[in-house]
């Protein structure tokens, strides 16, 4: 029975490892969507920019093994700036709580010295 438990739990984690991105290539989508998120915002448009921001925090957090396996500080950078710049634009919205839960996991999770986050 241990084996077939064992057996699951490696399945499982190749799964898991399967759909994740390679570091490059979440790099690449993470700075497209952040782009989209920006232009969007120059814009005036805060709703396409909060769901781009949003789309690349779910991309984010879908692969966050693959930062943590791969130490990468650059990838966590980027999913700074996409919570900040949600951030902002929520502000713009006066959406306050969401402003607060966004910069509170910033500041909880990412980066205790981000500015931006306890600025918003």
């Amino acid at each position: 029975m241990n084996h077939i438990n064992e057996a699951l739990k490696h399945a499982e984690e190749e799964k898991k490892t399967r759909s994740m991105m390679s570091s490059g290539k979440l790099r690449s989508t993470l700075e497209e969507i952040k782009t989209e998120g920006n232009k969007a915002f120059s814009s005036q448009k805060l709703d396409e920019a909060i769901e781009s921001f949003t789309k690349g925090i779910e991309v984010y957090k879908d692969n966050q093994e693959v930062v943590k396996l791969e130490k990468c500080t650059d990838l966590t950078k980027i999913a700074i700036s996409l919570f900040t710049n949600r951030a902002l634009c929520y502000s713009k919205q006066r959406r306050d709580a969401n402003v607060i839960a966004d910069t509170t996991y910033v500041i909880e999770n990412l980066s205790r010295k981000n500015v931006k986050a306890y600025y918003r």
